[in-house]
């Protein structure tokens, strides 16, 4: 079987040989090309595809209509390249628009199958709570919104709300209205004003406001239909969940934004025969029959087939066929990234290093990223930007201190390995217990979600047969354990730390050298069987500072350097700490974790604590500590795009490079030197 395409665009897309399974997709360019056998993709209905449907039906063969999907781009498709598509529509049956003809979504829901609910609806919470829709650029708040008396009326709410579309959408046609309908529909919507009281709010399409294309409702109307009723027309780019969360009631003729209306339970009054109507959800004001008759769905039922079945979904970044939740999660991410906004960015200074990675992470963030000696900051709308705790006499109200995430490479920063995933903090940093920082705020603060509960437990469940940490270094294979030599005693971990780092400057308090720990822990747990590891910047021999081994001996049980921790993980009981990020993984792996300073996983009712924290006020569970702390709170880049990307696309990729990567923690100096010097020409370069 051949695959063709109605247009060299189709046909050079890599997502849609990814979609149809095939090496190679030809332009169409004769009717004699085709057999029975083959297959012609093209794009819906449209002119461009108008030969191509008619030689594939002379030909006897497939046509499959390809279509965005309902939730189909991370940012606006004018802004970005056409094979970065987030979900297609593949159709062999029709299209989805055409009310003419049966479509693979009418098929979908004439069937009787088993439609899983408790997915669908925390799928939809979260749509509703990020605001998702078929574009997903950034949008304004209602705050934003220039015209005063505009702005009132979307504070208030309880608007009709009016949905424009394009002049010319085909979607219109296929769904049996034409332009005459929308007169129509704003008439009615306005007597529907007229009589609850309320305003009327007309939605310009997103492409109008681009300039790009014309819309079917013509200002004149307003004088014809007006009827003492306030009419506004929103040509400011509101963000969805907004603006549909205020209106009453929506008037469409064929719009998506009415089936998304749908979403938010909010009552829609429909003009044409979208693939939406006609199923006892939606108010069909069509003039003209519809074509064939409609099962009768309920709204679950129709979420779960246009959402989950009828598209396929594609991850932009690394080309692979994906979920609805993984791109929901994609979506979160670029949403997440431009919560923390600045017109510029000033570093204090930072290594030529650093400087090679941080405006992948910053960018998202702030029109401009300056690299300065002084970092001076000028404007109020400005930050200055700190590496940790660094120049930390800097004002905090408008500082940004940007520290490792906690999954971040296979291999060392002190090697200058590159890291995957970055935190940007507007309050303090995660390290420094002794102020607060954002995730504490969010660890205090924040309400997960039924879907955001399922999915911190489905990245526990990934950590754990991963075993992915934070460097992801160490052998292991060839650990012997101990528990023959324990018997029955409680096998603890005492992991070191790195004793200048800064981590033990801010989040150790009255036990704050390594010496101290491995005695306190001796004489908490008299009778345990200790084990302690020492930290692998030590090890590897990249900074100094360690226990003699002999001091340890006379504490410890036993000694151990070059594992990692998840290796050690599967053979202990408890794992004690001052503040390591050890405990944090010791409590994924689902072990007992005791702290003697001040880490930020502690004082949430997980721990056992030395120390105390007034400041933590709420008990957390494991899920969610592992969302907040890994999904919230970092921000992550994929290196083979160099674009955002999510918690669970990093560790799937520091997996597969852990698999390639043999090269052991303790090579000698030149060796490490080697090291050093590839993965730095690997961040200056920007490759893998």
């Amino acid at each position: 079987m051949k695959t063709y395409a109605s247009t060299r665009t189709l046909a050079n897309n890599p997502q849609v040989k990814t979609l149809l399974n095939t090496d190679s997709v030809r332009v169409l360019r004769s009717k004699h090309q085709l057999k029975s056998t083959d297959r012609v993709v093209g794009w819906g209905y449209k002119h461009t595809a108008l030969q191509a449907r008619s030689w594939a039906k002379e030909a006897g063969c497939a046509y499959v209509a390809i279509e965005d999907g309902f939730i189909s781009w991370l940012d606006h498709p004018a802004d970005s390249r056409s094979d970065v598509r987030a979900s297609y529509i593949l159709d062999e049956q029709g299209i989805y628009y055409d009310a003419n003809q049966p479509s693979g979504l009418d098929a979908l829901l004439q069937s009787s199958h088993k439609v899983d609910v408790p997915r669908i609806a925390r799928a939809v919470e979260q749509i509703k709570k990020l605001g998702i829709s078929k574009y997903n650029h950034t949008r304004l708040q209602i705050d934003d919104v220039a015209d005063e008396s505009l702005k009132k009326v979307l504070r208030v709410g309880d608007y009709c709300l009016v949905v424009d579309q394009t002049f010319g959408d085909a979607s219109i046609e296929f769904s049996g209205a034409c332009v005459e309908d929308f007169h129509r529909m704003l008439q009615q919507a306005v007597e529907r004003a007229k009589s609850e009281s309320s305003s009327v709010l007309v939605k310009v399409h997103p492409d109008v406001l681009l300039g790009n294309k014309k819309g079917c409702i013509r200002p004149e109307w307003v004088n014809q239909v007006s009827n003492d009723v306030d009419i506004y027309f929103l040509s400011d780019d509101i963000r969805i969940d907004k603006l549909l969360l205020g209106a009453n009631s929506v008037y469409t003729v064929s719009s998506q934004l009415g089936f998304e209306a749908l979403l938010y339970d909010v009552p829609v009054f429909v003009f044409g025969w979208p693939f939406y109507s006609g199923r006892g959800l939606t108010m069909d004001m069509a003039t003209l029959p519809i074509p064939a008759v409609r099962k009768r769905v309920d709204r679950y039922t129709l979420f779960h087939a246009a959402l989950v079945e009828y598209p396929t979904y594609i991850n932009p970044h690394t080309n692979e066929k994906c979920e609805l939740e993984d791109i929901l999660d994609l979506i979160q991410a670029h949403k997440q990234v431009q919560q923390l906004r600045a017109a510029n960015a000033w570093f204090q200074p930072v290594s030529l290093w650093k400087k090679s990675f941080l405006k992948d992470f910053v960018s998202y963030s702030a029109k401009s990223v300056i690299f300065s000696d002084n970092g001076k900051v000028d404007y109020s709308n400005d930050v200055a930007v700190s590496w940790g705790m660094q120049h930390s006499n800097i004002m905090l109200n408008n500082t940004w201190r940007i520290e490792d995430g906690f999954i971040r490479s296979v291999g060392l920063g002190a090697d200058l390995r590159r890291p995957s995933s970055l935190v940007i903090d507007d309050l303090g940093i995660y390290f420094n217990g002794k102020q607060q920082s954002r995730l504490e705020e969010l660890l205090n603060n924040y309400d997960l979600t039924d879907y955001e509960q399922v999915r911190g437990t489905k990245i526990i469940e990934v950590l754990r047969s991963l075993k992915v940490s934070k460097y992801n270094v160490g052998a292991s294979d060839g650990i012997k354990g101990w528990r023959e030599q324990a018997g029955s005693k409680e096998i603890i971990l005492v992991t070191a730390q790195y004793q200048f780092d800064a981590s033990m400057k801010y989040g150790a308090e009255e036990i704050n050298t390594n010496l101290q720990l491995l005695q306190r822990v001796r004489n908490d747990y008299p009778d345990a069987f200790l084990v302690y590891k020492e930290h692998p910047d030590i090890y590897s021999g990249v900074r100094e500072g360690g226990l003699p081994v002999e001091q340890i001996n006379k504490i410890a049980d036993a000694y151990i350097a070059d594992y990692s921790i998840q290796a050690l993980f599967t053979q202990v009981d408890r794992v004690c700490t001052i503040c390591s990020l050890a405990g944090f993984e010791a409590l994924i792996s689902g072990l007992k974790v005791t702290t003697y300073g001040l880490p930020f996983y502690a004082g949430w009712g997980l721990t056992s604590d030395y120390c105390q924290f007034p400041r933590r006020n709420r008990h957390r569970t494991i899920f969610e500590l592992v969302y907040i702390a890994l999904v919230l709170y970092p921000r992550y880049v994929d290196w083979n795009s160099r674009t955002i990307t999510t918690v669970e696309n990093v560790i799937n990729d520091l997996y597969a490079q852990k698999a390639r990567s043999r090269q052991a923690l303790s090579s000698g100096w030149w060796k490490r030197q080697i090291r050093k010097s590839k993965y730095l020409l690997e961040s200056l370069n920007g490759s893998r």
